[in-house]
């Protein structure tokens, strides 16, 4: 923020800290059974028929693990224009 602030920078950060909350509302939580290897930050799309959430989604977190039921992975997804 700039040293000498007027109204408007203000307001700007504050719709910027407001818009960047309703960002992380958004999230799916998805776990497979098998792994699947995706960096956070990068794009993941979701394609399963008969399901409401198909599109395009953002890593924000992923957890790949193995325990005594085999290999899985879970993936915290939030919406494509969402920065971690």
């Amino acid at each position: 923020m700039p040293a000498r602030s007027s109204f408007k920078s203000m307001r700007y950060s504050g719709q910027f800290q407001l818009d960047k909350s309703a960002a992380e509302l958004e999230r799916v939580e998805v776990t497979l059974g098998e792994p699947f290897c995706a960096w956070p930050g990068e794009l993941v799309e979701l394609k399963r028929s008969g399901w409401g959430w198909n599109g395009r989604y953002r890593a924000a977190q992923v957890v790949v693990g193995m325990d005594s039921q085999g290999c899985w992975s879970r993936l915290d997804l939030a919406r494509p224009d969402f920065t971690p």
